[in-house]
């Protein structure tokens, strides 16, 4: 296995692992819980639309846990160089590796996001339960051209994201140790 395949291996090993934790705490909080409280108030009655409901709430919530945990990936620059750089890895193979891995998470990052926009659009509130195809879901008039233009225009937006996320990492891997921490504890108020 050449140097690349190993830190893209590594990144996707960190990267994916922290998206489905994330991933299953965000389905046990908006579609869990409000279905057990559901069943514990009125039974099963009603409970098929009570879950449409909860996923068309889980689509909106995926694509803003999407683009932070992106953001957030991009992000991630000094203590991942350094790992890299102790092992003899180099900066241009580390940004090939990282570019590499934030497709791929991205890709399932979206894919996450289709497949939940699918199972609420099939809820029956149709068009406004996914927010891309609610702004623009008939600019083809065609449901399977609308739902591909809707996975390239959040593929696009999702790496795009994360590219501002590599960005500001950057620009904060410049800064001293001390300013780092400064930063972080000033955005927090």
């Amino acid at each position: 296995m050449n140097k690349v395949a190993s830190v893209i291996k590594y990144d996707l090993s960190y990267f994916v692992r922290l998206i489905l934790i994330v991933y299953l705490w965000l389905i046990g909080l908006l579609v869990g819980i409000p279905v057990l409280l559901h069943l514990v108030a009125s039974g099963t009655e009603g409970m098929v639309i009570a879950i449409l409901n909860d996923l068309s709430l889980l689509t909106t919530a995926a694509l803003f846990v999407n683009v932070a945990l992106l953001f957030y990936f991009g992000f991630l620059t000094y203590e991942r160089f350094s790992f890299l750089i102790q092992n003899g890895i180099s900066r241009r193979t580390g940004w090939y590796a990282k570019v590499i891995s934030i497709l791929i998470v991205a890709l399932i990052g979206n894919i996450y996001s289709f497949i939940t926009g699918l199972f609420a659009l099939n809820g029956g509130s149709g068009y406004k339960s996914v927010p891309y195809l609610e702004l623009y879901g008939h600019f083809f008039k065609s449901l399977p051209l609308d739902l591909v233009s809707m996975f390239i225009v959040n593929y696009i937006m999702l790496v795009m994201l994360a590219v501002f996320g590599i960005i500001a990492g950057a620009v904060f891997a410049l800064l001293t140790r001390k300013n780092q921490k400064l930063w972080q504890y000033q955005s927090l108020f």
